[in-house]
């Protein structure tokens, strides 16, 4: 795979490096290795951004910053390992919408609150995605793909990195604006997946194109659609499923950046307008566009518990 790793990384890792050095503790820290949390197994999307901000943070920090894989549980274990750490400096996460967002409406409980126990440090990445199929499946489109799973209800199937990951609540969206019914077969981590699709035992996956974009150049898998409102720079002979047939559809995905609850907010007070979206370092680098917040951003109150979503719509399923 190749990642383009100045592209992708001299902005936003670029702001979080003074974030974690305030002046005031320069030389108190760091004064060890810093470990960079990824909740999920290595070869997706996380692990490959976790990799590749930690040598950018080693490099500025003069310390290495180790990444530690803690997977399972939906991205819960890996959470909730770093809500229970000290706020110290030396622990932080890279973690998804599915991670920050998603699983507080999907579990009734959860051992963490996302509010309470973690202090924010800045959005670093956005990214699309893209359907994927082997490049022998019968569909040539999405149109063809809806219709195969309409004559044959819950016949298709479709994988995902786990249970309120992107590549899940994004298919299920595909399911409830198309009307159709797919079997989700959920893994733990998004290569077990693209590897099912490529041997034929399930019929697609909403892939990042950090990872599915190698496979399709490589004609392992083929893609039918990105899921974004624009073709996307870097495969611009591969539609989008809106211009395609699903009128509208678009998904994104994000990460950020985040420490325990009780880190002392100077550690992140350098996150300014060096790697926000205007930044000219933000380019595309397998999918993935630098993307940080802004100082006003962080310095916003967070939404209240009591508006964040915490349940399925009534009458639906995940």
């Amino acid at each position: 795979m190749t990642i383009n790793r100045r592209a992708l990384i001299a902005g936003a890792g670029a702001a979080i490096a003074p974030a974690l050095a305030p002046a005031a503790l320069a030389q108190a820290y760091p004064a060890r290795p810093v470990r960079l949390i990824a909740p999920i197994l290595p070869g997706g999307v996380t692990d490959i951004l976790a990799r590749l901000f930690a040598l950018r943070l080693t490099e500025r920090m003069g310390v290495p910053v180790v990444v530690e894989n803690r997977p399972g549980a939906g991205l819960i274990i890996g959470m909730e390992h770093v809500a229970r750490s000290a706020p110290d400096g030396y622990t932080i996460i890279i973690a998804s919408q599915g991670a920050m967002a998603v699983n507080a409406s999907l579990f009734a409980r959860l051992p963490y609150d996302t509010l309470r126990d973690f202090a924010p440090i800045t959005q670093v990445v956005e990214f699309p995605v893209m359907l994927v199929v082997k490049p022998d499946f019968p569909a040539a489109d999405i149109n063809a793909f809806l219709a195969m799973a309409r004559a044959q209800p819950g016949a298709l199937t479709f994988g995902s990195a786990g249970i309120g990951t992107i590549s899940h609540l994004g298919m299920e969206l595909l399911k409830a604006r198309a009307n159709v019914d797919l079997t989700h077969v959920p893994f733990n981590g998004e290569a077990p997946p693209l590897q099912e699709v490529i041997a034929g035992r399930v019929s697609a996956l909403l892939a990042t194109f950090a990872v599915g974009m190698p496979a399709v150049r490589g004609g392992q898998v083929r893609a039918i659609g990105i899921a974004s409102r624009r073709r996307s720079a870097l495969a611009p002979d591969i539609p989008t499923l809106a211009e395609t047939g699903l009128a509208d559809f678009s998904v994104t995905g994000w990460f950020g950046m985040l420490a325990p609850a009780g880190t002392p907010r100077p550690w992140w007070s350098g996150c300014t307008a060096n790697s926000s979206p205007s930044s000219p370092n933000r380019r595309a680098a397998s999918g993935c566009s630098p993307s940080a917040s802004s100082r006003g951003d962080r310095n916003r109150p967070p939404p209240s518990a009591a508006s964040s979503p915490r349940r399925p719509p009534a009458g639906g399923r995940w």
